[in-house]
């Protein structure tokens, strides 16, 4: 591992312990938003009975979980049992079993469709598809990990932030209606892209390590958040999923 691997882990304990009237609303506020970006996962879930998030997606954020609940046990162990670190190999572990109930949607309602063509496609050859894409994903995520000796994973995170904003769209910009998305999903995700990628002392990766205070970074905020507005505002020209009788009006 390179020197990255250390300055990262320390540097985020030292941002809480010496700065912490930025980093805690830093940090609250890229949490907060992580977690209403599932919110409305499940409730589009719920009431479009259609995924907002691919399948393949869902898998890799699962390899990411699953390998964060245990990076930040082993950070935990090695600093103390650091409160931070405790309390995300939990919360990664909690998340776990998020990705496992939409996958499991997924597989449920959508296999067919995720496989395309006529031919039917069974639960088994859509449980081995899930692993297989698991096998591979975690590959990816780790070699992600090795490479940038990054010990608590933040860059790994920056990876899935940039995906969760940008691949959901390429799937609204194929549908005739909003059906699977809505609006509030949309704007919470230009609140990730800008918030993400704020300067030291709002935003919670460059206010945790100066790692990250790189032109790069704020030039990709920039991107990412003009691309997101973008995906809003075709969305927005799209008219609501059809509500059927018995079915609940689709969430703003």
């Amino acid at each position: 591992m390179g020197e990255v691997y250390n300055t990262i882990a320390i540097d985020i304990i030292n941002a809480f312990t010496n700065n912490p009237e930025r980093m805690f609303p830093a940090a609250f506020v890229a949490i907060t938003v992580g977690y209403i970006y599932y919110v409305y996962s499940f409730l589009l879930i719920r009431r479009d009975k259609k995924s907002s998030i691919p399948l393949w997606l869902h898998v890799f954020f699962l390899a990411d979980d699953t390998t964060a609940c245990v990076i930040f046990f082993l950070a935990a162990m090695k600093y103390n049992w650091y409160w931070f670190y405790v309390m995300f190999s939990v919360g990664m572990f909690i998340w776990i079993f998020f990705e496992l109930y939409c996958i499991r949607f997924a597989l449920l309602n959508e296999r067919q469709e995720i496989r395309g063509g006529d031919k039917p496609v069974t639960m088994k050859q859509g449980i081995v598809y899930v692993i297989a894409l698991y096998a591979v994903s975690m590959v990816v995520v780790n070699m992600i990990i090795v490479w940038t000796g990054d010990e608590v994973m933040m860059q790994m995170f920056t990876i899935c932030n940039i995906l969760a904003v940008t691949v959901p769209p390429l799937y609204w910009w194929r549908s005739k209606t909003r059906e699977g998305a809505c609006l509030g999903f949309a704007l919470n995700n230009i609140f990730i892209a800008f918030t993400n990628f704020l300067p030291p002392g709002y935003g919670w990766w460059t206010t945790g390590s100066s790692y990250f205070d790189h032109p790069m970074w704020y030039i990709a905020g920039v991107v990412l958040t003009l691309y997101t507005i973008g995906a809003f505002i075709m969305l927005k020209n799209k008219p609501p999923r059809a509500t059927l009788a018995g079915q609940k009006k689709s969430l703003w």
